[in-house]
């Protein structure tokens, strides 16, 4: 009976002193990555740059597809040619295909700025696009869009 009761006693006491001093040990560690999230920030913070959309803007996303089987080295990343219709906070925007499409909504770090001499017209109202070079549809043209190049812009030679 004494017998039991010490060997009780003292897992009763190891397992305390093992609790107490796991819990400095845990203590010590959260020190240590709270320390090293603290300078990985830092670091980040100095690299990264803000980036903002306005509506009316024309913008590609970021949507890598996997298939089972295939390399994505070559592979494009980024998809479609989207017009940014609302901004919902400083890194949400809700973007848009084409006019009958469905506008979705996508983090800011998700897209990235096209880039064009000549941009496809937009469908919002003229007040909320950009003034910008546009390809238009001639109204005699049938179905193709046909460039029309800017009145400024340089002829090319």
């Amino acid at each position: 009976m004494v017998r039991q009761k010490s060997i009780r006693q003292f897992h009763t006491h190891r397992m305390l002193r093992n609790s107490t001093h796991g819990c400095v040990r845990l203590t010590y560690w959260c020190e240590i990555l709270r320390v090293a999230a603290k300078r990985n920030k830092r670091a980040y913070d100095l690299r990264v740059r803000p980036q903002s959309y306005n509506v009316g803007e024309w913008v590609r996303c970021y949507h890598p597809r996997k298939m089972a089987g295939r390399q994505d080295k070559w592979r494009r990343k980024s998809v479609g040619l989207y017009l940014v219709v609302k901004v919902i906070g400083p890194v949400n925007v809700m973007i848009q295909r084409s006019k009958r499409s469905h506008p979705f909504c996508v983090h800011t770090d998700k897209l990235k700025p096209y880039v064009a001499e000549l941009l496809p017209k937009s469908w919002l109202a003229e007040g909320d696009a950009r003034s910008a070079p546009t390809l238009d549809a001639t109204p005699d043209s049938g179905a193709g869009a046909h460039p029309q190049p800017h009145p400024d812009a340089q002829p090319q030679l």
